[in-house]
């Protein structure tokens, strides 16, 4: 399944969950077929993987979304921070509260 997923084998990767679909969340070194898909810029399978419920937000590691952003794929940073917004109510405004609140900045909190 991992390297279905490094190499952007989309027609592969839907063979294999059709013989086991435990392969969605089967891990390399903690490493998901999602974060390879993310790693690669391979949208069309992190698209395909998001449809089978594969989950974007558990992510031992680096987030997804960072991952994206430190390779400089623009077009799967936008998707991805829609993603995360429309699906997980992901936003800027709840990262910076949720930074506020480790650091104990109480008037942040309340503002």
């Amino acid at each position: 399944m991992i390297c279905a997923v490094v190499e952007g084998d989309l027609d592969k990767v839907k063979n294999l969950i059709q013989i086991d679909r435990t392969l969605l969340t089967c891990e390399y070194e903690y490493f998901t077929p999602m974060h390879f898909a993310v790693r690669e810029n391979h949208k069309h399978i992190v698209e395909f993987l998001l449809k089978e419920n594969v989950d974007i937000v558990y992510s031992p590691g680096e987030p997804l979304l960072a991952t994206a952003e430190d390779r400089e794929y623009p077009e799967l940073v936008v998707f991805l921070k829609d993603i995360l917004k429309t699906r997980y109510r992901v936003t800027p405004k709840g990262t910076a509260i949720a930074e506020a609140i480790r650091h104990g900045a109480i008037d942040d909190v309340k503002k």
